[in-house]
């Protein structure tokens, strides 16, 4: 089970997972991430806490691409 620290909000911490993931590979260009539902099962979190992280990855992505 993934422990989260208490300094930083977990839909955040969940949101640098994703990213990290994508920076390192495991999630390909094109390539979906997992559901919502399933982020929760991976991560143990309340699914709204994923919608929040995939909403903010999405933003964080699409800034990033502009620049």
């Amino acid at each position: 089970m993934l422990k989260f620290s208490n300094e930083v909000p977990i839909y955040r911490q969940i949101m640098d997972l994703i990213l990290k993931d994508i920076i390192n590979g495991t999630y390909r260009p094109g390539e979906q991430i997992p559901s919502v539902r399933e982020l929760s099962r991976i991560y143990s979190a309340n699914p709204n806490t994923c919608q929040r992280a995939v909403s903010y990855t999405h933003l964080r992505a699409h800034e990033t691409s502009l620049h």
